[in-house]
């Protein structure tokens, strides 16, 4: 089942159809126990994607919380939501059901489009038209998703996902000066792993440390930890120790927030 709003009101899939010269702002939200989660830090970060590029969210965090309610309410699974803002700052959300948002073991890659440095496309700008981005995407082949690396040649994230690795107990991702989006389930994984005595370290990543690490895992608004069988061609048990156990762990705090 989809759902498509413009200005408030339903609309064909066609009205999703953007001119390529315009700048269009998105962000993605999903629910759990049928409640919108981290409304607020997604719709803080919408508006810092419409402030780069001068548009104005005419929405308003409660219109989202109201349209989200009401569109999951009489349904058996949970919801998955993008909300996009042209530049005449009209707004639309999508709505469709997340028939199956159970993580399953996946496969990466590395991408061969590096990451977009600050200077020039904001990491924490999401648009629809970023070409380090679509590239990637479009060349991911049979890979849940593919590692970008930033213009230093450090592992920065998917095109989709953070990146998160484990050596010897320790939890390790990218910092956000490698020219990473603060993604919000990341925020929450590592706020989990601290409140639950994992070390977290941020620091920069060489790409062939990646295949030494014990554990690796991706995160993301829709699946919110998926762990990582194979790298290109080297296999790690997934999930391993202690990705299953914030798996684990993150399921008790989507429910409890």
């Amino acid at each position: 089942m989809k759902l498509i709003i413009k200005e408030g009101k339903e609309c064909e899939e066609n009205c999703l159809k953007f001119s390529p010269y315009e700048p269009v702002v998105y962000e993605t939200l999903r629910t759990y126990n049928k409640k919108p989660h981290s409304l607020e830090e997604h719709f803080r970060r919408l508006l810092k994607s419409s402030s780069f590029v001068d548009i104005k969210v005419k929405i308003t965090e409660e219109d989202i919380e109201n349209f989200v309610k009401d569109f999951c309410k009489d349904k058996e699974s949970e919801c998955y939501f993008k909300i996009y803002i042209d530049s005449s700052n009209s707004f639309y959300i999508e709505a469709t059901l997340l028939e199956d948002s159970t993580p399953q073991p996946a496969k990466i890659g590395f991408s061969p489009y590096r990451k977009a440095p600050d200077s020039s496309i904001p990491s924490q700008l999401k648009i629809i038209t970023r070409s380090d981005i679509l590239l990637t995407r479009i060349n991911k082949g049979d890979n849940y998703d593919l590692l970008m690396l930033n213009s230093k040649g450090f592992v920065a994230e998917g095109s989709f996902s953070n990146v998160f690795f484990v050596k010897d107990g320790v939890l390790i991702t990218p910092p956000l000066d490698c020219d990473v989006l603060d993604g919000i389930t990341r925020w929450n994984v590592m706020e989990v792993a601290k409140n639950s005595g994992i070390k977290v370290i941020e620091k920069r990543i060489q790409p062939w440390e990646v295949f030494l690490f014990d554990e690796i895992f991706l995160t993301h608004t829709s699946k919110g930890i998926v762990p990582v069988r194979t790298v290109v061609n080297k296999n790690f048990e997934a999930p391993g120790k202690i990705t299953g156990y914030l798996i684990d762990s993150f399921k008790s705090f989507v429910r409890k927030s």
